[in-house]
């Protein structure tokens, strides 16, 4: 067709009309072309003119020439584009109508990965990210494609091909299987030859080559068929059967899991396991064509290749990319990963059932995988983890439900598979995904009782997912399906009243089942119903005041006003069109299934948002839970534009949100290899773990310890029962949650009747480190009922890396034997010094002081010569020393001979209250005779050694001489004393009084306060007092041989103000017999009374 002639008069009506993919497809070229000229630019210096001298000049830069390639770029992509524009519309404008509208659907997917191209382009301009760039390459590939086929789809259009008809490049569905078919081929090339299952450009090149050949054939063979009816039913069973060579890829891996699991069984190789289950698929798949070609079966095969196909493809990329067949783990969390492990080893080593007997903290979630490797594998800690992929592809395969609901099929796996969604929309929410789409094809597509019934059924399972998620669901629920109801009576349909009855009934029969059930396992598993009920419902309410920061920022940003302003807002946007439709318009045609699943969405994550103003706030990190998503989603709710404009925006929103949001854009394809198979023998191993952290008190405990007895973790540390292998017998596994006064109570109850038939010999009273007293809350003030009870029936035995030991008080068994053999001091004038200062005449031991600046000493020991240290037996430095300033002791060990290396140093605590130190030795099969020590003490502080001994012993148990405890309990008291429930401050028996009259404290004098010692500790005890101070200030109450010191805040007031201490929290209150204590405070204050009462 020849182009018309321009003129004046027809100028405006001959301009090519620019279509949404002409402009998407010219801006991609430009942008490609643009950016290759860029890369081979170069703006160094090579004229010196005038002398000029600059910065730039001297790092030889030509800035001039930066500014004219600069314009010279900008000048390349306008005039680019314009050319591409004119060109490309001018072409689709001399083809015949009828051509065009058979290139539709090319256009359109043309149009969608130039789009996506293009953002792709963006964000790696924006993270740098190579992901990006190969995602870009496999687009343009597809690209390619598509153009070949709009090609190809003219030339038979032109010839007036009489076969047109039967043309396979105008077959959408089919051009799919075309190019996923080789795709699967190269994956059973390389099952076949044992391949490396790793892709590079040259697959691209016979994926291309192999589509156009599956296109000849299928062209060659359709041209025998005359009948419509026979060619429509041959590509529905063509497209049907092909679903079982689709899932080839994906059965690739788990070939590799069905060979361990058969291993203690079949010595048959993995690969040969895989060749089996292609060999069915594809038998399976030959089964299917024939049937349905017989039976003349109908489906819509456009919802298979949507439901199942493009699943599957989801399900085999991020399996691919997320499998693993072997764990290594240098080094645990444990507390978190603990936390994660617990439930299942305690289901499958003592059958405790979880939500009976054990509180999963994360509900199913975190162990339903991990339950499902137990049972086909045995249980195996850690191993465990290995099906974690499972949780990653089933979320993938949920977003893109919700993505092809919100855009297209199509548009929804290229989002999925291509762009960083899961940063807005996490995977640790996309079970939410479930009750949302059930919602809205329930309130828009017909209410029934199978749908209502599912329905209640999925929020049911939700609580067990995860408690709070359950909460988020129901509120949610009974919120929407209120409102849809609402507006129902208001445009009177008859059918309302029947609906909610039904949708009532089928509630209150699912969740009264349910309860039923769980009643009955709870009595059948022989616990208390109304102490799981106290357990269940304290933890969901204690959160927030055990949980939460003081403060939820850690300093003012604009991410503040991201996370509490903006997004929140996008679900008050969702909820507030939604309520305004309710009562303004009439119908229930008002709202569509998107609309009510977005809406559910909306409202379950600003319930769940909660989260951000307790623990997992900005001091932890920045969380956009669904908002960020819900916003890309705004254009198709409100459903005012058309599909290829909501992409537009949708891809525009993500770029400027990951352009301004914190966005981790680093995730990566394997580059390597995919996969490789494995063939395992009897079961073998299939993790690699470093266990020091918890191998020496393992062992401690399962020495010690008969097959019924465990111990008891006071820790906050889990994993120790993982890595022991011994049975939890609390009901909430970390002790942080064991904080309010009703759980202790039952905790207490239980613990007390195991102590009693002595099955908790131990107890792990601290780990050492900031999990004893998370966020500066003593384990022993937030557990203070737990905490007594240990006083009563426990004693300290020793320490063994750090972890704190104490034994039943009953217990005399003498479980270490110690070998001790002195080391004699050098004369002093031999020891090597490095600022500091040895004091003289000082007989029989070391007394060494130091100004600060790294201080240490060597060469002072007198150490057998060739004295083997056996690797079978625990060694350790036993010193006796005394200090002016509490602080780290370092030592550094020279072992053969050699310099002292980092390696080898091992850090202790000494303080002013304790005079003996234990010191691990670090002996290994390299490192078995001790050469030299060197001691690194306190800055600015005068450290005395009495003596030095080397100590032999079968364990790694270290004695403990004496318990000290310093508790800051801030404002504790206070709060205790006028806002308790219990009004312990007026209830409690008082024992003792100690001050029955006003006395006065001068600023930083401390006042030695005499009392009764014989009182009664049976149920613990409190100090009440009295306390007027006109200033902010702190008061330090110290008592005891160990000079265990409570400290607290006053509240400055003119009036005299009540404080309760519940000092029963410290041991040495407890196993001592107290008769004083100081009192400090750091401003004038004065006491009107102190009471000693009895604990309730």
């Amino acid at each position: 067709m020849r182009p018309s002639k321009l003129t004046k008069k027809n100028i405006g009506t001959n301009i090519p009309k620019i279509e949404p993919w002409i402009l998407m497809l010219s801006l991609l070229i430009s942008l490609l072309i643009t950016i290759q000229i860029f890369k081979n630019l170069d703006i160094s210096l090579h004229s010196f003119t005038d002398r000029s001298i600059g910065i730039v000049v001297m790092d030889g830069v030509d800035a001039s020439l930066r500014t004219f390639n600069y314009i010279k770029l900008l000048l390349i992509f306008t005039i680019l584009l314009l050319f591409l524009l004119f060109f490309i519309s001018w072409i689709n404008n001399i083809l015949k109508p009828k051509i065009i509208s058979n290139l539709m659907i090319e256009k359109n997917v043309i149009a969608i990965l130039s789009a996506f191209s293009i953002c792709l382009i963006l964000l790696y301009i924006i993270g740098n990210q190579n992901i990006h760039l190969i995602i870009l390459s496999l687009l343009i590939f597809l690209l390619t494609l598509v153009i070949t086929v709009m090609f190809f789809k003219v030339l038979f259009f032109q010839n007036k091909n009489k076969y047109f008809r039967l043309n396979p490049f105008s077959n959408y569905n089919i051009n799919i299987l075309g190019f996923l078919l080789p795709i699967v081929c190269i994956f059973l090339y390389w099952v076949v030859t044992n391949g490396d299952f790793k892709f590079s450009y040259k697959h691209l090149f016979v994926i291309a080559f192999t589509w156009l050949f599956i296109h000849l054939i299928y062209y060659k063979f359709l041209k025998k068929i005359k009948s419509k009816t026979s060619f429509s039913l041959i590509n529905k069973a063509i497209i049907i059967s092909g679903i079982p060579i689709i899932f080839i890829p994906f059965s690739i891996p788990i070939s590799n899991e069905i060979q361990f699991m058969l291993s203690a069984y079949l010595n048959i190789p993995a690969r040969i396991f895989s060749l089996i289950i292609i060999i069915f698929l594809l038998f399976f798949s030959v089964l299917t064509y024939i049937y349905i070609i017989k039976r003349k079966l109908k489906f819509n095969i456009s919802k298979a290749i949507y439901n199942i196909y493009f699943p599957i493809i989801i399900a085999t990329f991020v399996l691919f990319n997320n499998y693993t067949s072997f764990i290594n783990k240098t080094e645990f969390d444990m507390f978190h990963d603990g936390e994660d492990l617990i439930t299942n080893q305690q289901l499958f080593s003592f059958n405790h059932i979880p939500f009976i007997h054990t509180y999963p903290t994360h509900g199913l979630s975190s162990m339903i995988f991990q339950m499902a490797y137990s049972f086909f594998n045995g249980y195996r800690p850690v191993e465990t983890w290995l099906w974690n992929w499972m949780f990653v592809v089933f979320s993938f395969v949920l977003l893109y439900f919700i993505i092809k609901k919100v855009m297209s099929p199509l548009i929804a796996v290229l989002i999925v598979l291509c762009l960083p969604i899961q940063e807005l929309f996490s995977i640790y929410f996309a079970i939410s995904i479930i009750p949302a789409l059930l919602l809205g094809s329930l309130l828009t597509k017909g209410i029934t009782k199978v749908k209502l019934y599912f329905y209640w059924i999925i929020c049911a399972l939700m609580f067990l997912w995860r408690v709070d998620f359950g909460v988020a669901l129901l509120a949610s629920s009974f919120g929407i399906i209120l409102l849809v109801f609402i507006n129902r009576m208001i445009s009177k349909d008859k059918k309302t009243i029947i609906d909610l009855r039904e949708l009532i009934n089928s509630f209150f029969i699912v969740f009264g089942l349910c309860t039923t059930l769980a009643i009955l396992l709870i009595v059948y598993s022989g616990q208390s119903i109304k102490d799981l009920f106290i357990l269940n419902f304290q933890f969901v309410r204690f959160q927030a005041a055990v949980q939460a920061y003081t403060t939820i920022i850690k300093n003012y940003s604009p991410t503040v006003v991201l996370q509490y302003v903006i997004l929140p807002s996008v679900s008050l946007f969702y909820v507030t069109w939604f309520s305004y439709r309710v009562f303004t318009k009439k119908g229930q045609q008002n709202f569509n299934s998107l609309q009510i699943s977005l809406i559910l969405l909306s409202v379950f994550s600003l319930i769940m948002s909660i989260r951000s103003t307790q623990r997992h706030s900005l001091m932890e990190i920045y969380n956009p839970y669904l908002f960020g998503f819900l916003a890309l989603c705004i254009p198709s709710f409100l459903n005012k534009f058309t599909k290829n404009k909501n992409l537009v925006l949708f891809l525009g929103i993500l770029v400027i949100y990951i352009l301004f949001v914190p966005t981790n854009l680093s995730h990566q394809i394997k580059n390597d290899s995919l996969f490789s198979f494995k063939n395992y023998v009897n079961k073998e191993s299939r993790v690699s773990i470093n266990d020091s952290q918890y191998k020496n008190i393992s062992d401690f405990l399962n020495t010690n310890l008969s097959k019924d007895q465990t111990f008891f973790e006071f820790t906050n540390n889990p994993m120790l029962y993982v890595g022991s292998n011994k049975e939890l017998l609390t009901y909430i596994i970390p002790t942080v949650y064991n904080a309010s006064d009703p759980v202790q109570k039952i905790e207490v109850n239980k613990l007390t009747n195991y102590i009693n038939k002595n099955k908790i010999p131990y107890v792990i009273f601290k780990q050492g480190n900031f999990w004893d007293y998370l966020d500066n809350v003593p384990n022993e003030i937030r557990s203070y009922r737990i905490a007594e009870l240990i006083y009563k029936n426990y004693k300290p035995l020793g320490t063994i890396d750090n972890f704190q030991i104490w034994s039943n008080k009953d217990s005399s068994t003498n479980i270490n034997e110690e070998k001790e053999k002195n080391i004699n001091f050098k004369n002093f004038n031999e020891i090597q010094l490095h600022n500091v200062v040895v004091q003289p005449n000082s007989k029989d031991k070391l007394i060494v002081s130091n100004n600060g600046n790294d201080p240490y000493f060597s060469n002072f020991l007198q150490i057998e010569k060739n004295l083997l240290l056996k690797q079978n037996k625990f060694w350790f430095l036993k010193v006796k020393y005394n200090v002016s300033k509490s602080g780290d002791l370092q030592v550094f060990y020279s072992f053969n001979n050699k310099d002292f290396n980092k390696d080898d140093i091992r850090t202790v605590q000494i303080t002013e209250n304790q005079n003996v130190v234990y010191i691990p030795i670090p002996v290994s099969e390299s490192k078995n005779i001790l050469s030299e020590l060197r001691f690194d003490p306190p800055d600015n502080s005068t450290f005395e050694i009495n003596s030095v001994s080397l100590v032999e012993q079968e364990n790694s148990l270290i004695p403990i001489k004496g318990i000290y405890q310093n508790f800051d309990l801030l404002k504790l008291p206070y709060i205790w004393a006028n806002y308790d429930s219990n009004k312990s401050v007026l209830k409690t028996e008082v024992l003792k009084t100690i001050i029955n009259s006003e006395q006065k404290i001068n600023k930083n004098v401390a006042i030695k306060i005499g009392i009764d010692s014989n009182i009664d500790k049976s149920t613990g005890n409190y100090i009440h007092l009295r306390i007027k101070s006109d200033k902010k200030s702190n008061v330090l109450l110290a008592y005891g041989p160990n000079k265990s010191v409570i400290s607290f805040e006053l509240v400055p007031s003119n009036n005299y103000e009540d404080y309760l201490i519940r000092i029963s929290s410290q041991w040495e209150w407890m196993s001592e017999n107290i008769d004083f204590i100081t009192l400090q405070s750091n401003e004038n204050i004065a006491i009107e009374k102190m009471l000693i009462r009895k604990g309730d």
